[in-house]
């Protein structure tokens, strides 16, 4: 018997009629995929820690039909990896993979604050001044919230890409922002936030000046610090985190 498959806001008809099976598990994997991703990145979930359904199964309460959807997609984006005797685990973090993924950044970095400044408009000017001003009351209190900066930051890149106007590039520097994420949690970044707030505001100077050249420089020297400090602090403070072997 042949069924009529038809998409309707984003759920799938069959016959005519909705599946409310597949548009339940849909959500449900999204749902997990967001909790274990988040679990990843403020490494709540550490590299190398497996991954088991079973255990996220019962302490997310979601069923393993969407629980392997979202490990899937994961290991799709990098952040899980299968290794055939151990299974499923957390993806390890590196020196050398924080040079590769900043080398990445950097050159993804540059053409979006090029484009940016040729084709910012007010209003992405605007935004770029208010998460700086968000970034600054968050970096001005007593008691940091360290998530809450890092994602400013993120943030504040993003806006960035979105003025340049090339949909590609902000779609691949956010995936990139992504996988430095950790990198940034690691090494405590946010004790330098004061300075990259200082450094972000003569960014957007720079921007709306529309002079590509001096904008450029700018950001060359923002990811410069950003990228010679938050290596230091890895490999003085943190190195024995990355020969971390998971034990039960």
């Amino acid at each position: 018997m042949k069924l009529d498959i038809i998409i309707h806001s984003g759920i799938v008809m069959i016959g005519g009629s909705m599946s409310r099976f597949q548009s339940k598990n849909s959500q449900l994997s999204a749902v997990a995929f967001n909790i274990i991703k988040d679990e990843i990145l403020t490494l709540k979930l550490l590299p190398g820690q497996p991954i088991r359904e079973k255990e996220l199964t019962e302490r997310l309460e979601i069923s393993r039909t969407p629980i392997r959807s979202a490990i899937q997609q994961l290991t799709n984006e990098g952040f899980i990896e299968f290794h055939k005797t151990k299974g499923n685990l957390v993806s390890k973090l590196s020196v050398d993979h924080y040079l590769k993924i900043f080398d990445l950044r950097e050159a993804l970095e540059m053409v979006s604050i090029r484009l940016a400044t040729q084709n910012w408009t007010k209003e992405d000017i605007e935004a770029l001044e208010k998460e700086w001003r968000e970034h600054n009351r968050e970096v001005s209190k007593d008691v940091l919230d360290k998530e809450k900066i890092l994602m400013a930051d993120v943030n504040f890149h993003d806006l960035i890409s979105k003025a340049s106007k090339n949909e590609l590039i902000q779609v691949e520097l956010k995936k990139v922002n992504e996988k430095f994420y950790r990198y940034n949690y690691l090494a405590d970044t946010i004790l330098r936030s004061g300075k990259t707030n200082e450094e972000h505001k003569a960014i957007i100077e720079m921007i709306k000046t529309r002079n590509s050249t001096l904008a450029e420089n700018m950001m060359a020297q923002h990811l410069y610090c950003v990228k010679n400090e938050t290596l230091m602090k890895l490999l003085n403070q943190k190195i024995n985190f990355f020969e971390h072997t998971w034990s039960e």
